[in-house]
């Protein structure tokens, strides 16, 4: 019988993992604090130690458990990956929130075969689908190196699978910095998904506007909104009229991509749009990372971004950088609380929410 651990992190992330080829497994965990990084280097030996107690484990967020992904579901990955006799699942139970879903690792020994993507919930079933139509026209537009969607359907128990293929092996690497592999991906998607149109018809509007009518969210949880106010202002004026915008990845992280044959793939287009100001994903990528592994503070965060448009990674990238800045910002505070069946805001959201709108302070009085 399989044998499975079960990984938990300080923010309540889960993976349970076969013991059996985990070095394998392992490429599902994807942590982003230097703590999360050497435990993953030290699992293999780790659970092997019999000097490792369980309570030894447990206080490293690790635990030894007998089941992992349901029957029907190995059943059902296990009919596609029918060449397969010995295939194995590993799976991240997902980030806490609305929007939470399991992801299983489809694998056979040392060889990952693909990716599947769970849930119950018919909204994010609806997310399925965008993701599969955003890749098939990303495909069709000649963008190389994403995943290709094999099954978007649903199957026993009210369940729903989003099935994809991937170039990941044992030997891919995760980058964490901004460099020219990340550019080209982002010039490849600018370039070729470019459009013109009229802004008020963009993917992009319609975010920022959807921020403007619930900015009353954000004042029920204690936010001031009028720089908001004036970046929506100063966007909607910047932006009027005929422009080029092109396809926004809108998660474009190093914990959604990987090198492999010196080629950067991408994943997780779920939350893509297709008409915003080009360029974007560079914004995120430099920001999700000096948040989230660099642990910068806003003005930090501000300061990184000026260097970074005169004299670095993102200089000529932007006519105008506080105005792109300006748009990057208020998309992702407008998708956080669009997202929301609440208006009560949880302590996670409500910290970033406070960094956008530092953010958003410092371009518009630099802008």
């Amino acid at each position: 019988m399989e044998k499975y651990i079960r990984i938990t992190n300080k923010d309540q992330k889960t993976w349970i993992l076969p013991c059996r080829n985990l070095k394998t497994a392992l490429c599902l965990y994807q942590p982003s604090s230097a703590k999360g990084k050497a435990l993953k280097q030290m699992v293999p030996t780790l659970i092997r130690l019999p000097v490792v107690s369980e309570v030894g484990l447990r206080m490293l967020g690790i635990q030894k458990q007998k089941d992992g992904i349901p029957e029907d579901l190995q059943k059902y990955l296990s009919n596609i990956y029918a060449d397969g006799a010995d295939i194995q699942f590993a799976a991240f139970l997902g980030t806490p929130g609305i929007h939470q879903k399991v992801t299983v690792q489809i694998s056979m020994g040392n060889k990952i075969l693909g990716y599947c993507k769970v849930t119950k919930n018919q909204e994010i079933f609806k997310i399925f689908q965008h993701e599969q139509n955003v890749l098939k026209y990303l495909s069709d537009c000649g963008i190389e190196n994403i995943p290709k969607c094999i099954r978007c359907e649903a199957f026993e128990d009210n369940q729903f699978v989003f099935v994809q293929t991937t170039i990941k092996t044992l030997k891919s690497r995760v980058r964490h910095e901004l460099g020219l592999l990340e550019l080209e991906f982002i010039h490849q998607l600018a370039e070729r998904t470019q459009v013109t149109m009229d802004f008020a018809q963009t993917d992009f509007y319609g975010s920022i506007h959807r921020l403007q009518e619930r900015l009353c969210i954000l004042e029920e949880n204690g936010f001031s909104t009028r720089v908001l106010r004036l970046v929506y202002n100063n966007l909607t004026e910047y932006y009027q009229g005929i422009r080029h915008f092109s396809a926004y990845h809108r998660d474009f992280t190093p914990w959604n991509s990987f090198v492999e044959n010196g080629k950067l793939f991408v994943f997780d287009f779920e939350y893509a749009a297709l008409q915003y100001p080009a360029y974007l994903d560079a914004i995120h990528y430099l920001c999700q990372t000096a948040v989230f592994e660099q642990k910068l503070k806003p003005q930090e965060i501000y300061a990184l971004y000026q260097r970074e448009c005169n004299s670095g990674c993102l200089k000529g990238l932007f006519k105008h950088p506080e105005i792109a800045l300006q748009s990057y910002l208020l998309d992702i505070i407008s998708f956080y609380i669009s997202r929301r069946d609440s208006a009560v805001l949880d302590d996670g959201t409500a910290v970033l929410l406070e960094i956008w709108i530092d953010l958003c302070q410092f371009a518009v009085a630099n802008g």
